[in-house]
Protein backbone atom coordinates (compact mmCIF):
# COMPACT_ATOMS: atom_id res chain seq x y z
CA UNK A 1 0.00 0.00 0.00
CA UNK A 2 0.90 3.30 -1.43
CA UNK A 3 0.25 6.09 1.18
CA UNK A 4 1.40 8.79 -0.71
CA UNK A 5 -0.28 7.62 -3.76
CA UNK A 6 -3.30 9.20 -3.78
CA UNK A 7 -1.80 12.56 -3.48
CA UNK A 8 0.67 12.42 -6.27
CA UNK A 9 -2.32 11.78 -8.35
CA UNK A 10 -4.48 14.48 -7.08
CA UNK A 11 -2.21 17.58 -7.00
CA UNK A 12 -5.11 20.22 -6.50
CA UNK A 13 -6.57 18.31 -3.90
CA UNK A 14 -2.71 18.01 -1.86
CA UNK A 15 -2.41 22.17 -3.06
CA UNK A 16 -5.52 23.00 -1.53
CA UNK A 17 -4.69 20.54 1.88
CA UNK A 18 -1.64 22.75 2.00
CA UNK A 19 -3.20 26.04 1.59
CA UNK A 20 -5.31 24.82 4.34
CA UNK A 21 -2.17 23.83 6.65
CA UNK A 22 -0.64 27.15 5.21
CA UNK A 23 -3.40 29.53 6.75
CA UNK A 24 -3.86 27.66 9.86
CA UNK A 25 -0.05 28.28 10.62
CA UNK A 26 -0.63 32.02 9.68
CA UNK A 27 -3.43 32.52 11.75
CA UNK A 28 -2.38 30.91 14.50
CA UNK A 29 1.60 32.11 14.40
CA UNK A 30 0.44 35.78 15.99
CA UNK A 31 -1.25 33.91 19.04
CA UNK A 32 1.68 32.15 19.81
CA UNK A 33 3.36 32.96 23.40
CA UNK A 34 7.17 34.79 23.19
CA UNK A 35 9.09 34.40 25.77
CA UNK A 36 12.29 33.74 27.35
CA UNK A 37 10.88 30.16 29.17
CA UNK A 38 8.01 28.29 28.74
CA UNK A 39 4.66 29.69 30.56
CA UNK A 40 4.27 27.74 34.00
CA UNK A 41 1.73 29.03 36.33
CA UNK A 42 2.92 28.14 39.79
CA UNK A 43 -0.18 28.67 41.90
CA UNK A 44 1.18 30.83 44.44
CA UNK A 45 -0.32 34.17 46.38
CA UNK A 46 0.76 36.98 48.11
CA UNK A 47 -1.46 38.05 51.14
CA UNK A 48 -0.43 41.87 52.55
CA UNK A 49 -1.97 43.72 55.52
CA UNK A 50 -1.42 47.21 56.97
CA UNK A 51 -1.28 48.68 60.03
CA UNK A 52 0.34 52.04 60.34
CA UNK A 53 2.53 52.27 63.64
CA UNK A 54 2.26 49.06 64.46
CA UNK A 55 6.15 47.41 65.33
CA UNK A 56 7.34 44.49 63.77
CA UNK A 57 6.95 41.68 67.12
CA UNK A 58 2.70 43.42 67.06
CA UNK A 59 2.43 42.41 63.05
CA UNK A 60 3.98 39.03 63.76
CA UNK A 61 1.74 38.53 66.33
CA UNK A 62 -1.50 40.15 66.07
CA UNK A 63 -1.88 40.54 62.11
CA UNK A 64 0.03 37.72 60.91
CA UNK A 65 0.01 35.00 63.41
CA UNK A 66 -4.06 35.05 62.82
CA UNK A 67 -3.94 34.76 59.37
CA UNK A 68 -1.25 32.19 59.41
CA UNK A 69 -3.52 30.06 61.39
CA UNK A 70 -6.29 30.27 59.25
CA UNK A 71 -4.13 29.53 55.56
CA UNK A 72 -3.36 26.32 57.18
CA UNK A 73 -6.12 24.86 57.10
CA UNK A 74 -6.49 25.34 53.12
CA UNK A 75 -6.36 22.01 51.19
CA UNK A 76 -3.29 21.93 48.59
CA UNK A 77 -0.80 24.04 50.53
CA UNK A 78 2.39 22.93 50.13
CA UNK A 79 4.89 26.44 51.48
CA UNK A 80 3.58 29.37 53.75
CA UNK A 81 6.35 32.40 54.32
CA UNK A 82 5.44 35.52 55.82
CA UNK A 83 7.61 38.74 56.85
CA UNK A 84 6.55 41.49 59.07
CA UNK A 85 7.91 44.86 59.59
CA UNK A 86 6.85 48.37 60.29
CA UNK A 87 3.50 48.31 60.04
CA UNK A 88 3.09 45.91 57.32
CA UNK A 89 3.14 42.20 56.88
CA UNK A 90 3.16 39.93 53.45
CA UNK A 91 2.22 36.50 53.45
CA UNK A 92 3.09 34.08 50.34
CA UNK A 93 1.51 31.02 49.71
CA UNK A 94 2.24 28.70 47.91
CA UNK A 95 0.03 25.67 46.59
CA UNK A 96 0.47 22.08 44.62
CA UNK A 97 0.16 22.47 41.09
CA UNK A 98 -2.57 20.29 40.89
CA UNK A 99 -4.69 22.97 42.51
CA UNK A 100 -6.22 25.60 40.25
CA UNK A 101 -5.22 29.56 41.19
CA UNK A 102 -8.93 30.42 41.18
CA UNK A 103 -9.75 27.70 43.82
CA UNK A 104 -7.16 28.69 45.80
CA UNK A 105 -8.09 32.11 46.04
CA UNK A 106 -11.59 31.53 46.90
CA UNK A 107 -10.17 29.13 50.03
CA UNK A 108 -7.56 32.52 50.66
CA UNK A 109 -10.62 34.99 51.48
CA UNK A 110 -12.68 32.48 52.94
CA UNK A 111 -9.73 31.77 55.19
CA UNK A 112 -9.39 36.04 55.48
CA UNK A 113 -12.70 36.47 56.66
CA UNK A 114 -12.62 33.46 59.18
CA UNK A 115 -9.52 35.36 61.04
CA UNK A 116 -10.83 38.93 60.39
CA UNK A 117 -12.75 38.38 64.44
CA UNK A 118 -9.09 37.86 65.55
CA UNK A 119 -7.48 40.99 63.63
CA UNK A 120 -7.09 44.42 65.15
CA UNK A 121 -10.04 46.39 64.97
CA UNK A 122 -8.51 49.21 63.58
CA UNK A 123 -7.15 47.69 60.11
CA UNK A 124 -7.51 50.42 57.55
CA UNK A 125 -8.44 47.78 55.44
CA UNK A 126 -8.74 43.57 54.68
CA UNK A 127 -6.01 41.99 53.85
CA UNK A 128 -5.28 41.77 50.50
CA UNK A 129 -5.17 39.06 47.99
CA UNK A 130 -2.66 39.39 44.73
CA UNK A 131 -2.06 36.23 42.21
CA UNK A 132 2.01 36.39 42.16
CA UNK A 133 4.43 34.06 40.04
CA UNK A 134 7.88 34.41 42.00
CA UNK A 135 9.45 33.00 38.70
CA UNK A 136 8.31 36.37 36.74
CA UNK A 137 10.63 39.13 36.16
CA UNK A 138 8.91 42.42 35.62
CA UNK A 139 8.56 42.99 31.59
CA UNK A 140 8.64 46.91 32.02
CA UNK A 141 9.42 48.89 34.63
CA UNK A 142 7.72 52.45 34.83
CA UNK A 143 8.83 55.65 36.76
CA UNK A 144 6.79 58.10 37.42
CA UNK A 145 8.87 61.73 38.15
CA UNK A 146 7.56 65.42 38.33
CA UNK A 147 9.51 68.56 39.06
CA UNK A 148 6.05 70.72 39.80
CA UNK A 149 3.84 68.16 41.05
CA UNK A 150 4.34 66.60 44.75
CA UNK A 151 4.75 63.36 44.89
CA UNK A 152 1.81 62.37 46.57
CA UNK A 153 -0.06 64.00 43.21
CA UNK A 154 2.07 61.85 40.95
CA UNK A 155 1.25 58.58 43.41
CA UNK A 156 -2.52 59.35 43.07
CA UNK A 157 -2.14 59.78 39.34
CA UNK A 158 -0.12 56.49 39.44
CA UNK A 159 -2.43 54.57 41.58
CA UNK A 160 -6.24 55.97 40.42
CA UNK A 161 -5.25 56.22 36.91
CA UNK A 162 -2.04 54.16 35.22
CA UNK A 163 -2.30 51.07 37.51
CA UNK A 164 -6.37 50.54 36.72
CA UNK A 165 -5.66 51.38 32.83
CA UNK A 166 -2.45 49.13 32.60
CA UNK A 167 -4.00 46.10 34.56
CA UNK A 168 -7.10 46.34 32.09
CA UNK A 169 -4.87 45.81 29.10
CA UNK A 170 -4.72 42.26 27.70
CA UNK A 171 -1.88 40.42 28.55
CA UNK A 172 -0.72 42.11 32.18
CA UNK A 173 -0.62 40.39 35.53
CA UNK A 174 0.49 41.48 37.96
CA UNK A 175 1.17 45.18 38.38
CA UNK A 176 3.51 46.99 41.90
CA UNK A 177 4.27 49.80 43.25
CA UNK A 178 7.18 51.03 44.82
CA UNK A 179 8.01 54.04 46.14
CA UNK A 180 4.38 54.47 47.18
CA UNK A 181 3.48 57.99 48.50
CA UNK A 182 -0.25 57.91 49.20
CA UNK A 183 -2.19 60.75 50.08
CA UNK A 184 -2.56 61.47 53.98
CA UNK A 185 -3.13 64.27 56.43
CA UNK A 186 -0.37 63.72 58.65
CA UNK A 187 -0.40 65.33 62.57
CA UNK A 188 2.29 66.38 64.26
CA UNK A 189 1.55 66.37 68.03
CA UNK A 190 4.22 68.23 70.61
CA UNK A 191 4.67 65.51 73.68
CA UNK A 192 4.94 68.57 76.11
CA UNK A 193 2.35 70.48 75.45
CA UNK A 194 0.00 67.61 75.28
CA UNK A 195 1.29 66.93 78.63
CA UNK A 196 0.61 70.15 79.69
CA UNK A 197 -3.11 69.96 79.54
CA UNK A 198 -3.32 66.43 80.23
CA UNK A 199 -3.73 64.40 77.44
CA UNK A 200 -2.49 61.94 75.63
CA UNK A 201 -2.22 60.56 71.78
CA UNK A 202 -4.97 58.35 72.27
CA UNK A 203 -7.52 61.50 73.09
CA UNK A 204 -6.06 62.88 69.96
CA UNK A 205 -6.61 59.49 68.09
CA UNK A 206 -10.15 58.86 69.34
CA UNK A 207 -11.42 62.47 68.45
CA UNK A 208 -9.94 62.34 64.77
CA UNK A 209 -11.84 59.04 64.09
CA UNK A 210 -14.91 60.27 65.59
CA UNK A 211 -15.28 63.61 63.88
CA UNK A 212 -13.52 62.59 60.25
CA UNK A 213 -16.18 59.94 59.36
CA UNK A 214 -18.94 59.47 56.35
CA UNK A 215 -21.74 58.26 57.74
CA UNK A 216 -25.39 58.52 56.66
CA UNK A 217 -27.78 60.79 57.73
CA UNK A 218 -31.26 59.76 56.69
CA UNK A 219 -33.75 61.79 55.48
CA UNK A 220 -36.14 64.45 55.93
CA UNK A 221 -39.75 63.87 55.32
CA UNK A 222 -42.67 66.24 55.11
CA UNK A 223 -46.31 64.96 54.03
CA UNK A 224 -45.09 66.10 50.48
CA UNK A 225 -41.44 66.00 49.63
CA UNK A 226 -38.84 63.61 51.11
CA UNK A 227 -35.03 65.28 51.03
CA UNK A 228 -32.09 62.96 51.37
CA UNK A 229 -29.30 64.78 53.69
CA UNK A 230 -26.51 64.34 51.68
CA UNK A 231 -23.53 65.46 54.30
CA UNK A 232 -19.84 64.76 54.79
CA UNK A 233 -18.41 64.76 57.71
CA UNK A 234 -14.91 63.92 56.70
CA UNK A 235 -11.97 66.09 56.40
CA UNK A 236 -9.80 66.51 53.81
CA UNK A 237 -7.35 69.85 54.53
CA UNK A 238 -4.94 70.11 56.79
CA UNK A 239 -6.70 73.67 58.40
CA UNK A 240 -9.91 71.77 58.81
CA UNK A 241 -8.03 68.89 60.77
CA UNK A 242 -6.17 72.06 63.26
CA UNK A 243 -9.14 73.51 64.17
CA UNK A 244 -11.07 70.03 65.67
CA UNK A 245 -11.62 70.25 69.88
CA UNK A 246 -9.66 67.53 71.73
CA UNK A 247 -10.40 68.88 75.37
CA UNK A 248 -11.88 71.57 77.09
CA UNK A 249 -9.82 72.79 80.02
CA UNK A 250 -10.11 75.52 82.37
CA UNK A 251 -13.36 76.28 80.67
CA UNK A 252 -11.74 76.91 76.98
CA UNK A 253 -11.55 74.47 73.96
CA UNK A 254 -8.29 72.52 73.40
CA UNK A 255 -7.71 72.20 69.16
CA UNK A 256 -5.36 70.43 67.82
CA UNK A 257 -3.03 73.36 66.37
CA UNK A 258 -2.59 74.30 70.25
CA UNK A 259 -0.72 70.95 70.67
CA UNK A 260 0.98 70.27 67.40
CA UNK A 261 0.16 70.88 63.69
CA UNK A 262 -1.68 68.75 60.56
CA UNK A 263 0.15 68.68 57.42
CA UNK A 264 -0.61 67.51 53.68
CA UNK A 265 2.12 64.09 53.40
CA UNK A 266 2.04 60.26 52.53
CA UNK A 267 0.59 57.71 54.15
CA UNK A 268 3.79 56.04 55.08
CA UNK A 269 6.75 58.32 54.79
CA UNK A 270 9.36 55.42 55.68
CA UNK A 271 9.01 54.34 51.93
CA UNK A 272 10.73 55.36 48.86
CA UNK A 273 11.60 55.06 45.05
CA UNK A 274 13.99 56.99 42.81
CA UNK A 275 14.79 56.78 39.22
CA UNK A 276 18.20 57.64 38.91
CA UNK A 277 18.46 60.21 41.58
CA UNK A 278 14.95 61.77 41.77
CA UNK A 279 12.45 60.93 43.72
CA UNK A 280 9.72 58.74 42.03
CA UNK A 281 7.12 56.20 41.80
CA UNK A 282 7.98 52.95 39.98
CA UNK A 283 5.71 50.13 38.40
CA UNK A 284 7.09 47.01 37.65
CA UNK A 285 4.92 45.16 35.46
CA UNK A 286 4.76 41.53 35.47
CA UNK A 287 2.40 39.18 32.16
CA UNK A 288 0.35 37.07 32.67
CA UNK A 289 0.89 33.52 32.66
CA UNK A 290 1.10 32.67 28.78
CA UNK A 291 1.23 36.05 27.43
CA UNK A 292 3.16 37.17 24.60
CA UNK A 293 5.54 39.55 25.94
CA UNK A 294 6.40 41.20 23.01
CA UNK A 295 2.68 42.22 22.06
CA UNK A 296 1.94 42.74 25.74
CA UNK A 297 4.81 45.93 25.97
CA UNK A 298 3.36 47.18 22.66
CA UNK A 299 -0.14 47.43 24.19
CA UNK A 300 1.41 48.94 27.34
CA UNK A 301 3.52 51.68 25.11
CA UNK A 302 0.43 52.41 23.27
CA UNK A 303 -1.69 53.14 26.15
CA UNK A 304 1.07 55.09 27.73
CA UNK A 305 0.58 57.28 24.78
CA UNK A 306 -2.99 57.66 24.58
CA UNK A 307 -2.69 58.67 28.39
CA UNK A 308 -0.03 61.44 27.50
CA UNK A 309 -1.96 62.44 25.09
CA UNK A 310 11.15 30.64 19.54
CA UNK A 311 12.88 27.86 22.35
CA UNK A 312 11.08 24.83 20.66
CA UNK A 313 10.54 25.74 17.28
CA UNK A 314 14.13 26.30 15.63
CA UNK A 315 14.34 22.36 17.11
CA UNK A 316 11.33 21.56 15.62
CA UNK A 317 12.18 23.35 11.73
CA UNK A 318 15.71 20.72 11.42
CA UNK A 319 12.50 17.85 12.21
CA UNK A 320 10.72 19.66 9.47
CA UNK A 321 12.89 19.77 6.74
CA UNK A 322 14.56 16.31 7.22
CA UNK A 323 11.59 14.34 6.45
CA UNK A 324 10.99 15.63 3.24
CA UNK A 325 14.68 16.11 2.61
CA UNK A 326 14.43 11.75 2.76
CA UNK A 327 11.58 11.83 0.28
CA UNK A 328 13.48 14.29 -2.21
CA UNK A 329 16.51 12.55 -1.88
CA UNK A 330 15.13 9.06 -2.35
CA UNK A 331 13.06 10.40 -5.41
CA UNK A 332 16.04 11.55 -7.62
CA UNK A 333 18.01 8.46 -6.82
CA UNK A 334 15.21 6.98 -8.93
CA UNK A 335 15.24 9.46 -11.27
CA UNK A 336 18.64 8.96 -12.15
CA UNK A 337 18.23 5.36 -12.48
CA UNK A 338 16.15 6.23 -15.96
CA UNK A 339 12.57 6.25 -14.14
CA UNK A 340 9.92 9.09 -15.21
CA UNK A 341 9.39 11.91 -12.52
CA UNK A 342 5.79 10.06 -11.71
CA UNK A 343 7.24 7.00 -11.70
CA UNK A 344 10.19 7.97 -9.41
CA UNK A 345 7.71 9.23 -7.09
CA UNK A 346 5.05 6.32 -6.52
CA UNK A 347 8.19 4.06 -5.83
CA UNK A 348 10.08 6.36 -4.17
CA UNK A 349 6.96 7.20 -1.38
CA UNK A 350 6.08 3.62 -1.32
CA UNK A 351 9.42 2.39 -0.41
CA UNK A 352 9.85 5.28 2.26
CA UNK A 353 6.50 5.91 3.35
CA UNK A 354 6.43 3.66 6.37
CA UNK A 355 10.05 4.34 7.14
CA UNK A 356 8.77 7.85 7.83
CA UNK A 357 6.07 7.06 9.71
CA UNK A 358 7.87 4.53 12.14
CA UNK A 359 11.11 7.31 12.70
CA UNK A 360 8.07 10.15 13.34
CA UNK A 361 6.82 7.32 15.99
CA UNK A 362 10.02 7.04 17.29
CA UNK A 363 11.19 10.72 17.74
CA UNK A 364 7.51 11.67 19.05
CA UNK A 365 8.16 8.45 21.89
CA UNK A 366 11.14 10.28 22.86
CA UNK A 367 9.47 12.66 24.41
CA UNK A 368 6.75 10.62 26.16
CA UNK A 369 8.57 10.97 29.59
CA UNK A 370 8.26 14.95 29.39
CA UNK A 371 4.73 14.50 28.67
CA UNK A 372 4.05 12.48 31.81
CA UNK A 373 6.73 13.95 34.10
CA UNK A 374 5.93 15.75 37.10
CA UNK A 375 6.54 18.47 39.76
CA UNK A 376 8.42 22.19 38.35
CA UNK A 377 10.32 20.06 35.78
CA UNK A 378 7.26 18.83 33.90
CA UNK A 379 5.54 21.70 33.87
CA UNK A 380 8.60 23.87 32.30
CA UNK A 381 9.21 21.08 29.43
CA UNK A 382 5.64 20.09 28.73
CA UNK A 383 5.18 22.88 26.39
CA UNK A 384 8.49 22.31 24.37
CA UNK A 385 7.66 18.56 24.14
CA UNK A 386 4.19 19.44 22.86
CA UNK A 387 5.34 22.10 20.18
CA UNK A 388 8.07 19.54 19.14
CA UNK A 389 5.57 16.56 18.55
CA UNK A 390 3.02 18.56 17.08
CA UNK A 391 5.34 19.74 14.20
CA UNK A 392 6.86 16.25 13.91
CA UNK A 393 3.34 15.32 13.14
CA UNK A 394 2.95 18.07 10.45
CA UNK A 395 6.29 16.99 8.89
CA UNK A 396 5.07 13.62 8.17
CA UNK A 397 1.79 14.76 6.99
CA UNK A 398 3.77 17.11 4.11
CA UNK A 399 6.35 14.51 4.02
CA UNK A 400 3.76 11.94 2.67
CA UNK A 401 1.40 14.26 0.59
CA UNK A 402 3.00 17.38 -0.86
CA UNK A 403 6.64 16.18 -1.11
CA UNK A 404 6.07 13.16 -3.33
CA UNK A 405 3.04 15.05 -5.47
CA UNK A 406 5.70 18.28 -5.98
CA UNK A 407 8.43 15.77 -7.01
CA UNK A 408 6.44 14.21 -9.43
CA UNK A 409 5.46 17.37 -10.79
CA UNK A 410 8.26 19.69 -10.34
CA UNK A 411 11.61 17.54 -10.89
CA UNK A 412 12.82 16.59 -14.44
CA UNK A 413 14.64 13.68 -15.45
CA UNK A 414 18.87 13.73 -15.86
CA UNK A 415 19.72 15.38 -18.93
CA UNK A 416 16.92 17.60 -19.65
CA UNK A 417 17.25 21.27 -19.97
CA UNK A 418 16.74 23.29 -16.56
CA UNK A 419 15.95 26.89 -16.27
CA UNK A 420 18.67 29.50 -14.79
CA UNK A 421 17.95 29.16 -11.00
CA UNK A 422 18.63 25.26 -11.32
CA UNK A 423 21.86 25.59 -13.16
CA UNK A 424 22.68 28.05 -10.63
CA UNK A 425 22.21 26.30 -7.72
CA UNK A 426 24.05 23.16 -9.25
CA UNK A 427 27.33 25.05 -9.89
CA UNK A 428 27.42 26.45 -6.81
CA UNK A 429 26.71 22.22 -5.57
CA UNK A 430 29.38 21.28 -7.81
CA UNK A 431 32.04 24.06 -6.27
CA UNK A 432 31.66 22.55 -3.01
CA UNK A 433 31.90 19.28 -3.97
CA UNK A 434 35.18 20.12 -5.38
CA UNK A 435 36.14 21.79 -2.48
CA UNK A 436 35.22 18.57 -0.60
CA UNK A 437 36.58 16.26 -2.47
CA UNK A 438 39.86 18.12 -2.60
CA UNK A 439 39.97 18.47 0.90
CA UNK A 440 39.21 14.80 1.10
CA UNK A 441 42.74 14.01 -0.67
CA UNK A 442 44.77 15.95 1.43
CA UNK A 443 43.72 14.11 4.50
CA UNK A 444 43.88 10.49 2.29
CA UNK A 445 47.16 12.01 2.33
CA UNK A 446 48.01 12.86 6.16
CA UNK A 447 46.38 10.00 7.23
CA UNK A 448 48.43 9.86 10.77
CA UNK A 449 48.32 13.36 11.57
CA UNK A 450 44.03 12.93 10.67
CA UNK A 451 44.12 10.73 12.92
CA UNK A 452 46.22 12.71 15.41
CA UNK A 453 44.03 15.26 14.84
CA UNK A 454 40.86 13.69 15.50
CA UNK A 455 42.04 12.60 19.25
CA UNK A 456 42.96 15.92 19.81
CA UNK A 457 39.42 17.24 18.88
CA UNK A 458 38.22 14.60 21.61
CA UNK A 459 40.74 14.92 23.87
CA UNK A 460 39.76 19.11 23.45
CA UNK A 461 35.79 18.71 23.50
CA UNK A 462 36.31 16.79 26.99
CA UNK A 463 38.18 19.29 27.98
CA UNK A 464 35.64 22.28 27.39
CA UNK A 465 32.60 19.58 28.33
CA UNK A 466 34.21 19.92 32.21
CA UNK A 467 34.87 24.08 31.84
CA UNK A 468 31.86 25.03 30.20
CA UNK A 469 29.16 26.38 32.60
CA UNK A 470 26.10 24.27 33.25
CA UNK A 471 22.83 25.31 33.95
CA UNK A 472 18.79 24.34 34.19
CA UNK A 473 18.28 27.69 31.48
CA UNK A 474 20.85 28.53 29.04
CA UNK A 475 22.47 31.83 29.86
CA UNK A 476 21.14 34.89 28.37
CA UNK A 477 21.78 38.62 28.41
CA UNK A 478 18.95 40.78 28.77
CA UNK A 479 20.32 43.72 30.17
CA UNK A 480 18.56 44.43 33.45
CA UNK A 481 19.96 43.68 36.87
CA UNK A 482 18.57 43.19 39.79
CA UNK A 483 20.28 44.03 43.08
CA UNK A 484 19.53 44.03 46.76
CA UNK A 485 20.76 46.22 49.15
CA UNK A 486 20.71 45.81 53.10
CA UNK A 487 21.76 47.69 56.18
CA UNK A 488 21.87 47.04 59.70
CA UNK A 489 18.41 46.63 61.27
CA UNK A 490 18.42 49.42 63.52
CA UNK A 491 19.09 51.93 60.98
CA UNK A 492 16.78 54.74 60.56
CA UNK A 493 14.96 55.49 57.16
CA UNK A 494 17.06 58.88 56.97
CA UNK A 495 20.21 56.96 56.90
CA UNK A 496 19.00 54.38 54.64
CA UNK A 497 17.71 56.77 52.10
CA UNK A 498 21.07 58.74 52.28
CA UNK A 499 22.92 54.88 51.49
CA UNK A 500 20.45 54.15 49.06
CA UNK A 501 21.08 57.32 47.24
CA UNK A 502 24.98 56.97 47.52
CA UNK A 503 24.22 53.52 45.70
CA UNK A 504 22.40 55.06 42.89
CA UNK A 505 25.29 57.34 42.17
CA UNK A 506 27.95 55.14 42.45
CA UNK A 507 25.97 52.57 39.73
CA UNK A 508 25.10 55.64 37.45
CA UNK A 509 29.03 56.29 37.30
CA UNK A 510 29.51 53.43 34.96
CA UNK A 511 28.87 54.47 31.50
CA UNK A 512 27.05 51.57 30.40
CA UNK A 513 24.46 51.74 32.76
CA UNK A 514 21.27 53.59 31.48
CA UNK A 515 18.90 53.99 34.27
CA UNK A 516 18.38 53.17 37.87
CA UNK A 517 14.95 52.53 39.21
CA UNK A 518 15.32 52.23 43.13
CA UNK A 519 13.02 51.41 46.57
CA UNK A 520 13.49 51.59 49.87
CA UNK A 521 11.20 50.37 52.59
CA UNK A 522 8.85 47.78 53.61
CA UNK A 523 6.31 47.08 50.38
CA UNK A 524 6.96 47.20 46.96
CA UNK A 525 9.54 43.69 46.85
CA UNK A 526 11.17 44.52 50.36
CA UNK A 527 10.02 43.21 53.66
CA UNK A 528 11.52 45.70 55.64
CA UNK A 529 12.73 48.60 56.20
CA UNK A 530 16.86 48.33 56.21
CA UNK A 531 16.59 46.62 52.79
CA UNK A 532 16.07 48.14 49.10
CA UNK A 533 15.56 46.50 45.83
CA UNK A 534 17.63 48.02 42.65
CA UNK A 535 16.32 47.58 38.70
CA UNK A 536 19.75 48.50 36.36
CA UNK A 537 18.94 48.56 32.33
CA UNK A 538 21.85 48.31 30.75
CA UNK A 539 22.54 50.09 27.47
CA UNK A 540 22.00 48.33 24.25
CA UNK A 541 24.30 45.24 23.72
CA UNK A 542 25.25 46.81 20.55
CA UNK A 543 26.39 49.76 22.32
CA UNK A 544 28.03 48.16 25.59
CA UNK A 545 31.47 47.42 24.27
CA UNK A 546 31.78 51.48 22.88
CA UNK A 547 30.29 51.95 26.88
CA UNK A 548 33.41 50.22 28.15
CA UNK A 549 35.99 52.33 26.66
CA UNK A 550 34.54 56.12 28.27
CA UNK A 551 37.63 57.93 27.08
CA UNK A 552 37.24 56.85 23.62
CA UNK A 553 34.00 57.61 23.13
CA UNK A 554 34.66 61.09 24.69
CA UNK A 555 37.44 61.42 22.32
CA UNK A 556 35.19 60.59 19.39
CA UNK A 557 32.47 62.68 20.27
CA UNK A 558 34.81 65.76 20.79
CA UNK A 559 36.31 65.20 17.13
CA UNK A 560 32.87 64.67 16.01
CA UNK A 561 31.68 67.56 17.58
CA UNK A 562 33.93 69.55 19.05
CA UNK A 563 32.10 69.84 22.31
CA UNK A 564 32.93 68.05 25.44
CA UNK A 565 30.11 65.20 26.02
CA UNK A 566 27.37 65.42 29.23
CA UNK A 567 27.42 61.77 30.09
CA UNK A 568 23.55 62.02 29.37
CA UNK A 569 23.50 63.00 26.52
CA UNK A 570 26.61 61.05 24.77
CA UNK A 571 25.16 58.07 26.14
CA UNK A 572 21.37 58.16 27.11
CA UNK A 573 19.74 58.64 23.73
CA UNK A 574 21.34 55.21 22.59
CA UNK A 575 20.38 53.50 25.76
CA UNK A 576 17.38 51.30 26.60
CA UNK A 577 16.12 52.91 29.94
CA UNK A 578 13.18 52.48 32.17
CA UNK A 579 10.56 54.12 30.74
CA UNK A 580 9.83 57.53 31.94
CA UNK A 581 6.34 59.55 32.42
CA UNK A 582 6.18 63.11 33.99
Amino acid sequence: MNISAPFIARPIATALLMVGLLLGGLAAYPLLPVAALPSVNYPTLQVTAQLPGADPQTMASSVATPLETQFGQIPGLTQMTSASALGYTQITLQFDLSRQIDGAVSDTLSAINAASSYLPPNLPYPPTINKVNPADTPILVLALTSDTLPLTTVDAYAENILLQKISQISGVGLVGIAGRQKPAIRIQLDPQALAARGLSLEDVRSVISVDNVDLPKGTLNSPRQSYTLNTNDQLFKPEAYGDLIIAYRNGSPVRVKDVGKAIDGPENNLIAAWFNKQRAIILPIQRSPGANVVATVDRIKAMMRVLKASMALTIATGFVVDDAVVVIENTVRHLEEGLSPMQAALKSAGEIGFTIISITLSLIAVFIPLFLMGGYVGELFREFAVAVSVALVLSLVIALTLTPMMCSRLLKPEGEQHGRIYRLFERGFDALLNLYEAGLKVVLRHRFSTLMVMFGTVALTGYLYTVMPKGFFPQQDTGLIIGFSEAAQDISYQAMAQRQQALIGAVLQDPAAASVGTGIGAGGGNYTTNTGRMLRRAAHARHRNRLRNPRAARLRHRRRTGAEPVLDALYHPRCLPLSRSS
